[in-house]
């Protein structure tokens, strides 16, 4: 079994240019970054899981970060989600492990949870959230709590 080298490669997802990289081969693990920040921040689990074997490590910089230029317009968790479902399909990556950080993880389980991505394991560091949408009932009790 012969393993791939690390390269940086780009593709292009709803319009969008995504660098990435991919690296060995087996149970995929795709890496999903946080805020202002790139893939580089992935390089030691990256590393890890590369010497043990059996693995295929993507990670991504989402737009704007790292190496992937800057989007045209400001994208919303809708756009990052459909950008991660796209980039799955584009590369074949199926029943992933997901690591995702701060905004990867709000991707993430914007993914998951609407079944869009069938994930094998989900592993979130200091996630950001998705707010529940609020009734009209429940706004009310707020304000007057409030």
């Amino acid at each position: 079994m012969t393993k791939k080298a690390v390269f940086l490669m780009y593709a292009e997802i709803n319009g969008l240019k995504i660098n990435y990289t991919d690296d060995g081969e087996g149970q995929p693990l795709l890496l999903l970054h946080g805020w202002g920040s790139s893939l580089d921040v992935w390089a030691r689990i990256a590393a890890f899981y590369k010497a043990k074997g059996g693995y295929r490590v993507i990670s991504v910089d989402f737009p704007g970060c790292g190496k992937s230029p800057l989007p045209g317009s400001p994208l919303n968790l809708d756009d990052y989600t459909n950008l991660i479902v796209g980039f799955c399909n584009y590369l074949n990556i199926e029943n992933p492990i997901m690591f995702g950080h701060s905004n990867g993880g709000r991707v993430t389980l914007s993914a998951v949870g609407q079944r869009l991505i069938t994930a094998k394991k989900i592993v979130l560091f200091g996630s950001a959230g998705i707010k529940a949408k609020t009734t009209f009932k429940k706004a009310i009790k707020l304000y007057s709590f409030k």
